[in-house]
């Protein structure tokens, strides 16, 4: 029998199991095996033995140490390569580049789960297959995009962006990666409801046919079969397609990453189907798998659709126990990967250093060229320098007219009408600026009162679009108010607002007995974590745990007043 297949007759005492399986699972992850990391790396030899070898050849090595799945290695190659780049490349060599930047934040993505230290690699990477016009690098940048906005739960986002990847590399025919774009796009979709899964894009997808040698081939006509019953209204159809034992992910490379996401995405069918048994037994299985290769993204998503699934099937009462451990893990999930962030951490720093070297070890490798070349071209240097001159003092001699005639025109202008300085309305141009000052302290006295009273301010959507609706003036206007009124952006008004909200429930040590730092980031108005704590950070100038600390030291004198 399944997971849940037993919930017909024993619900209370399998939604028991699945706590007790949860709290298992948090447990291990503690002790899971960390990967490998740059900063394991003896960057010096490292120099020594790969500086001034060829793009082509870095890149060769760089893919070779990826496949055997040696990614400290992989991204030490794809650095010294993107530290390489000029102008001056050739456009293949310029090509190399640009995938240097993308493969590198792959591996901050795939392999460490940090969007913001892959975040600039992919920025750089999109500037250059932007300005040389490479289409299939920009395709692949938005594929990180999407999986960044995945892991984040942003499943409309995610959804969009991977859709576009998909029906890009269908486009430019790069079946190498069609498989994978398909699969990445139908998990999103499956977690936005299905709303992107068109009958349109489902039927292009069954109607692609990509060579047999490439990754996924199989798997993807299978899942572009289902995907077709799925956008018809038949998710049952969809899920037997998916469920035929030899419908499984057909890769080599990242085949854990794939396996579960097809459990995902079968499970999602299986609970169109009402088969919610079925699809906490399918995803389930894939837990184990994630937590031993630390795919803890994925390892929430799966617990989401097992909550799901236990919330239609069992008591009420214990579907709310259930919901409340699955907060619980959620949480040991953020503290486990407190070690693999210090990790990310320390590998940065080596990545940072790594590139300073390589550019130490280029400069003085052009710095002896150059001793060579001082000598030639002091002379052209010097010629140079007395035509600027030249030419500067033609200039100077030509702006010292033009300043004299404007000073002849501005005395003539005024002695002939001295009353200029006002306008055909009379109204001096200290007026109109008074003027303008009261409109925008008045336009600000509203905006105050909407955001000192208003609840919206604290959805994540909130906008200066929204703010200027409801004080009924424009978003440029608003702008400028909170600017010459307050001294700062809507953007630092906003947050002071929310983080002040923040402050208040942290501040209450009685009910952060049972909230999680998420819950309050939820309630103020962001929904990540990491980007709550920054902001935090920003305005408040301390930390989640110094503000903590700080509050039980503040309630613990209170305490202690109170008992003398």
């Amino acid at each position: 029998m399944g997971i849940l297949s037993r919930l017909s007759c024993r619900r209370h005492a399998t939604l028991k199991a699945f706590v007790a399986a949860a709290a298992a699972l948090a447990a291990s992850l503690a002790c899971a095996a960390p990967v490998r990391v740059i900063g394991e790396i003896d960057h010096d030899n490292f120099i020594h033995e790969n500086s001034g070898r060829p793009l082509k050849d870095l890149l060769k090595d760089a893919r070779r140490a990826r496949t055997g799945e040696r990614y400290d290695s992989a991204a030490a190659y794809y650095s010294m390569a993107a530290s390489l780049y000029s102008e001056s490349l050739s456009e293949r060599d310029i090509r190399r580049c640009a995938i240097a930047n993308a493969n590198l934040a792959y591996i901050w993505l795939a392999e460490h789960s940090s969007a913001a230290e892959a975040y600039p690699w992919l920025m750089k990477a999109k500037e250059l297959a932007s300005r040389h016009g490479m289409k299939d690098i920009e395709t692949n940048i938005t594929s990180s995009l999407g999986h960044i906005h995945f892991d984040y739960n942003n499943f409309s986002k995610a959804s969009e962006l991977l859709k576009k990847v998909l029906l890009e590399v269908m486009e430019q025919r790069t079946d190498e990666y069609y498989g994978m774009a398909m699969a990445d796009f139908v998990a999103a979709a499956m977690f936005d409801g299905g709303k992107t899964l068109d009958r349109e894009t489902a039927l292009k997808m069954r109607e692609h046919r990509p060579s047999p040698e490439m990754p996924l081939s199989r798997y993807s006509a299978a899942l572009a079969e289902a995907a077709v019953r799925y956008a018809g209204g038949d998710p049952g159809g969809a899920a037997r397609i998916l469920s035929r034992p030899g419908n499984l992910p057909d890769i080599t490379t990242d085949r854990p990453r794939y396996l579960i996401m097809h459990a995902l995405i079968l499970g999602k069918m299986l609970m169109g189907s009402g088969r919610y048994a079925e699809a906490a037994e399918t995803v389930g299985g894939a837990t184990g798998l994630c937590s031993q290769k630390g795919y803890y993204s994925l390892l929430e998503k799966c617990y989401t659709v097992i909550t799901e699934c236990a919330e239609r099937l069992g008591d009420p009462r214990a579907a709310q126990r259930f919901r409340y451990r699955t907060l619980e893990i959620r949480d040991s999930l953020f503290n486990a990967s407190k070690y693999g962030t210090i990790k990310e951490l320390e590998a940065a720093e080596a990545l940072k250093r790594l590139n300073e070297n390589v550019k130490t070890a280029t400069l003085e490798a052009k710095r002896q060229r150059q001793v060579t070349l001082i000598s030639l071209c002091a002379g052209t240097v010097l010629l140079g320098l007395l035509v600027w001159l030249y030419i500067s003092r033609s200039r100077l001699m030509n702006a010292y007219a033009e300043i004299y005639k404007r000073n002849v025109e501005l005395t003539r202008r005024h002695i002939i009408r001295p009353e200029t300085t006002a306008d055909p309305e009379g109204a001096s141009t200290d007026e109109k600026e008074d003027s303008a000052e009261e409109a925008d302290r008045m336009l600000m006295h509203g905006i105050t009162a909407f955001m000192d009273g208003s609840p919206d301010i604290y959805h994540p959507d909130f906008s200066l679009e929204a703010l200027a609706e409801a004080v009924g003036s424009r978003p440029k206007a608003v702008s400028r108010a909170i600017n010459s009124t307050a001294g700062k952006n809507f953007n630092a008004l906003l947050s002071e607002y929310r983080v002040r909200k923040a402050c208040g429930m942290l501040a209450d040590t009685e009910a952060m007995r049972t909230m999680t730092i998420e819950t309050v980031a939820e309630k103020a108005g962001y929904r990540s974590r990491t980007h709550f704590s920054k902001v935090f950070k920003t305005v408040t100038g301390l930390t989640l745990a110094q503000f903590s600390k700080q509050t039980r030291m503040a309630e613990g004198s209170r305490n202690q007043l109170t008992d003398n």
